[in-house]
């Protein structure tokens, strides 16, 4: 009998699991979607953001409900252009800077690189010369516009009859392949350099003795290249005496530094050059790639629509780029220190093959450098401040062109010259190795020596950089610090240095004194940990060689 009341029992539970099975209800299906994976350039890091945000709200779907959804990625243009080419990315669209890039992609397939097609453009940015509004008489202005030709033409001139350590003009522009605006501002170079008459720049021009001549004269007025267009604009808006400053960049760029300063008398003005003004032409661009099904290229096609109305129009508007496809769109004007009914002539986009033969032939182009290293060695710096200095300045010497001269000055309770300028790396790290942290600090002393190490009339031809590398107070120099300032300001005022000093971090270090060195010598002042060092000298290195 209890038997036949157990198998009962279990014969309900079963059939009772059976039904609460049957009661549950499926698993919901996967929300379908398609997710567009589009590069972009760290410029455009925020504005995509909010971009992405404003069109979620929208709830974007295809027409069968599929919805779109974005992934971006950032990378500086030259560099996306060169991974795209290999294949090295797999993405479904470019937010490429310009079609001279987009050219280079698509000249350059290799691999699994995919052409970049049915490209569409959403806003863009003429090149420009930032100056001081001080120094406007310089450039015998009219109106914002200025001619290029004249203004080198009457430099290289005096230069000729007064020797290059009394020029009177130096520009900058970034790194053409680290940094924003570096390459458009070699290609405007370029179209300087090219016989008035062509309409183009192309392989042969840019091959041809006039043309290298013509850049290489250009070159030799660069005071600086860098990767950070706030040091390339901060340094003209601190005008010199003894000097005009100036900086080719972006109208973007220079408007949106304009837009952070706090005084009008660091604001910039932008002069359109009458031979004609290059031009980052942003475009969003769909990869050729096999991995793009109709779904990626509809999905493109909505956020593309997404970007052209007005509101995505003003917001690109308000980071300083001219709208393409709105014409309701408000230009800032206060302040702004543009014309946006300028340049009065437009430079076209040049073809993949120049972009490729203007970065392959960059080492050779651009002006050389001179670099000397002023490098703490007084007993505070002994373990891991002096070891990450040196491991350091070792990387950066081994990577300097044989183009490129390095001295080096150490110091504790005296300066010492362990090395005047030399080419050859494989002498100069060997001297820099002995380096042993010992004594007290002469810290004035051994930047006085290194200014006029770098000072010398055999180095007219380079690019001059001083770093400084210090944990701190100086406690031996002969000099005072107000000597010492003096000192530096009329050198600085004589010849184109550009300073840069690194403070080591510590407890209880204090940078007074070294901040207002590098002020009255519009230099930099990097405050650094032993082991952030590395990343550091990635950027400093960069702009010290002028190479990526």
């Amino acid at each position: 009998m209890r038997l036949l009341l157990l198998l009962a029992l279990v014969l309900c539970l079963s059939i009772a699991g059976g039904c609460t099975r049957q009661e549950k209800e499926p698993p919901p299906k996967p929300d379908p979607s398609v997710t567009l994976r589009i590069v972009h350039g760290p410029e455009l890091r925020s504005f995509l953001s909010s971009r992405r945000e404003s069109f979620y709200l929208t709830e974007p779907k295809l027409i069968d409900g599929t919805k779109v959804k974005l992934d971006f990625v950032s990378e500086l243009g030259s560099i996306a252009a060169e991974l795209l080419a290999r294949g090295e990315i797999k993405s479904e669209g470019w937010l490429a800077p310009s079609t001279s890039l987009v050219n280079f992609v698509n000249s350059s397939i290799k691999n699994l690189g995919a052409p970049q097609r049915e490209c569409v453009p959403l806003f863009s940015t003429p090149l420009v010369v930032a100056v001081h509004p001080s120094t406007i008489e310089t450039f015998h202005s009219s109106g914002q516009e200025f001619s290029w030709n004249e203004l080198i033409q009457r430099e290289l001139h005096f230069r000729g009859e007064e020797g290059a350590a009394a020029a009177r003009v130096s520009f900058s522009h970034a790194t053409p392949r680290l940094s924003t605006t570096g390459l458009s501002a070699l290609i405007q170079i370029a179209y300087f350099s090219v016989p008035a008459e062509e309409k183009t720049v192309n392989v042969n021009w840019l091959n041809s003795e006039h043309t290298r001549t013509m850049l290489a004269r250009h070159e030799s007025l660069v005071s600086d290249y860098s990767v950070s267009e706030s040091v390339l604009l901060n340094r003209v808006a601190q005008p010199e005496p003894l000097r005009v400053r100036f900086a080719v960049t972006t109208e973007q760029q220079l408007l949106l530094f304009n837009g952070s300063q706090t005084s009008p008398q660091t604001r910039l003005l932008a002069l359109y050059p009458l031979e004609g003004s290059y031009w980052d032409d942003y475009q969003l661009c769909t990869s050729a790639a096999d991995w793009v099904t109709p779904a990626h290229r509809a999905a493109m096609q909505l956020f593309v629509s997404f970007l052209q109305q007005q509101e995505s129009q003003q917001a690109a508007a308000k980071l300083g780029y001219r709208p393409s496809v709105s014409d309701k769109v408000e230009l800032p004007t206060e302040n702004s220190g543009v014309r946006f009914s300028l340049p009065a002539k437009n430079l076209p986009p040049v073809s993949g093959e120049v972009v490729a033969e203007l970065v392959k032939s960059w080492p050779d182009l651009r002006r050389p450098a001179a670099l000397a290293i002023v490098l703490d060695t007084s007993g505070s710096m002994e373990g891991l401040p002096l070891d990450s200095a040196k491991h350091e300045l070792r990387a950066l010497v081994a990577r300097m062109s044989r183009r490129d001269l390095k001295a080096l000055v150490t110091f504790s309770s005296q300066p010492r010259i362990d090395s005047p300028f030399i080419d050859d790396p494989t002498k100069f790290i060997p001297l820099l190795d002995r380096a042993n942290a010992v004594g007290g600090s002469a810290l004035y002393d051994a930047v006085r020596n290194g200014v006029e190490l770098i000072t010398s009339s055999q180095l007219q031809s380079y690019r001059k950089t001083l770093l400084v590398i210090t944990d701190g107070d100086d406690k031996n120099s002969q000099s005072s610090l107000t000597s010492l300032v003096d000192f530096l300001q009329d050198k600085f005022g004589r010849t184109d240095i550009s300073l840069i000093v690194i403070g080591l971090a510590g407890e209880g270090r204090d940078y007074t004194d070294l901040k207002e060195v590098v002020r009255a010598t519009n230099g930099v002042f990097r405050e650094s940990t032993p082991s952030d060092l590395p990343r550091l000298f990635v950027e400093l290195a960069s702009s010290i060689q002028g190479l990526a």
